[in-house]
């Protein structure tokens, strides 16, 4: 073994020994470094994790906790921020296997919307971690994040979110794709939501429970697929419920479990679409006034919201026949999809002793009468 190959071995020995903030803090600052792995519980007091480059850390079922001082200021904070230099070049960060809790000690300076995860120009991948914050949790920026088999509790306003709360802000901070399965996120804000995504991308949620104060889901933006799991509103926030009307910023729109488009002239100038599979929506302990899913789309702006459902979806069958569905105006809507076997009726003229009706089709799977546009309708409504 010549002299190169003794050093290499010593540098990925160290790499895969890591015990201290120091020892963290240096190998982090090490170019040949790619891969991590934590030997104990590290806590991090003098500074926080700030990722440059393509990295994976192992937390090798150890926890970095990151401590923030009771009097810096909230840009000082202890936290883990990654950056790649931009969206078409954007760095790959894997954070897998252990915990990571953010302690801000009660900061007055650091309120719930302070995220202690922030990544901008990265793709992050995050597996079997367990993440604790007294504020919020991640903010994702202009890139992408694969979560599975998670747990992100935060005391703050999100366990995830996006921004784009100023008219620029798609652009500046998505597109953003999310997919988080096999996941359990809770914002315990009372003014929270357990997950905000309010830019041009994607989301995907599979097999994965999210609960918020005000809402469990809210969509602003985007493409969204959701299919399992469940979405929890705590219902904690009933008396500041004024934004039916006029939708502010973050999770100043109408109290439900799930919230889907905008109605902000000016600020989220994107269509919203979500389909929705075999997903309970729930309002903890069910008041009359409770609001389950709750659609509007921006007639200002021109823009649409649609939630897409299947006929046999009994999640979804159960709400529509409760008025769980509101549907707030005409640039919202709900799509039932229906099996591919339909029944076609030709049309029948009326005669003197029996009523026509127009051609229609029928489910096999939910018996509803369509009409020749695919539209739901009944048969008293098909008589001619």
């Amino acid at each position: 073994m010549g002299e190169a190959d003794i050093v290499l071995t010593a540098v990925w020995a160290a790499h895969s020994a890591i015990k201290t903030e120091a020892a963290l803090l240096a190998v982090l600052a090490d170019a040949a470094a790619d891969e991590i792995t934590l030997a104990d519980n590290i806590e991090m007091t003098t500074s926080g994790i700030d990722i440059r480059r393509d990295i994976s850390i192992n937390l090798n079922k150890k926890t970095i906790t990151f401590t923030t001082s009771a009097t810096v200021a909230a840009a000082d904070r202890i936290r883990l921020t990654a950056y790649g230099t931009s969206y078409s070049d954007r760095i790959e960060v894997a954070i897998t296997n252990g915990a990571l809790d953010f302690n801000t000690n009660g900061n007055p300076n650091i309120d719930e919307s302070a995220s202690m995860i922030f990544t901008q120009n990265v793709d992050l991948t995050m597996d079997g971690v367990t993440v604790t914050s007294d504020a919020m949790g991640l903010f994702i920026a202009c890139g992408k994040l694969n979560m599975t088999n998670c747990t992100v509790t935060a005391v703050g306003a999100y366990a995830i979110g996006t921004n784009a709360s100023i008219s620029e802000g798609s652009e500046l901070y998505g597109p953003v794709d999310l997919t988080i399965l096999d996941s359990t996120l809770t914002a315990e804000f009372n003014g929270g939501a357990g997950l905000l995504f309010n830019v041009a991308g994607n989301l995907t949620l599979m097999n994965t429970s999210v609960t918020g104060g005000r809402q469990g889901v809210i969509v602003r933006s985007g493409t969204v697929t959701i299919t399992g799991g469940s979405i929890t509103s705590a219902w904690t926030d009933p008396d500041t419920d004024s934004y039916i009307d006029s939708w502010g910023s973050g999770t100043a729109v109408p109290m439900a479990a799930l919230v889907i488009g905008d109605i902000s002239a000016g600020v989220y100038k994107n269509n919203t679409s979500v389909t929705i599979s075999g997903t309970q929506v729930i309002v903890e302990n069910t008041p009359n006034s409770a609001r389950y899913i709750y659609i509007a789309g921006d007639a200002t702006d021109g823009t649409t919201a649609t939630l897409t459902y299947a006929c046999d979806d009994t999640y979804m069958s159960a709400l529509a026949d409760t008025n769980g569905i509101i549907v707030a105006n005409d640039s919202a809507s709900v799509v039932v999809t229906h099996s591919e076997t339909l029944t076609y009726v030709e049309e029948q003229e009326a005669t003197c002793t029996e009523d026509g009706h127009a051609a229609y089709y029928q489910c096999s799977v939910c018996d509803k009468y369509l009409d020749a546009k695919y539209n739901e309708t009944t048969l008293e409504e098909l008589k001619t």
